[in-house]
């Protein structure tokens, strides 16, 4: 199994343990996802420049590579965004509309 298979594997498991997962719990993980965005910034850019330059030798046209590319910016536009949804109410458990025939 490749590393990205096992991460993949990893990141399923998460899920279906994190949906019986109270609000506290997911607004907390969420957040640490927002600071680990930005604290680990250094160590993204530069895995994420391989990744852009290997798109680049691979012929993705450029704007195609702009979106692949990562900033200081959007790192924290992107933390930012993650730290709103943990702001927001979990509409889990919540009943918007019923039917009944």
């Amino acid at each position: 199994m490749t590393d990205l298979q096992q991460l993949g594997k990893r990141a399923k498991e998460a899920s279906t343990s994190l949906q019986l997962s109270d609000t506290r719990t997911k607004n907390r993980l969420l957040n640490r996802i927002a600071n680990d965005l930005l604290s680990h910034e250094s160590t993204i850019l530069a895995a994420n420049r391989i990744d852009v330059d290997a798109a680049e030798k691979a012929g993705v046209p450029a704007v195609k590579r702009d979106r692949l590319q990562l900033t200081p910016e959007r790192l924290k536009d992107m933390a930012e965004g993650i730290q709103q949804v943990a702001s927001l109410p979990d509409p889990i458990g919540d009943v918007t509309k019923m039917w009944q025939n």
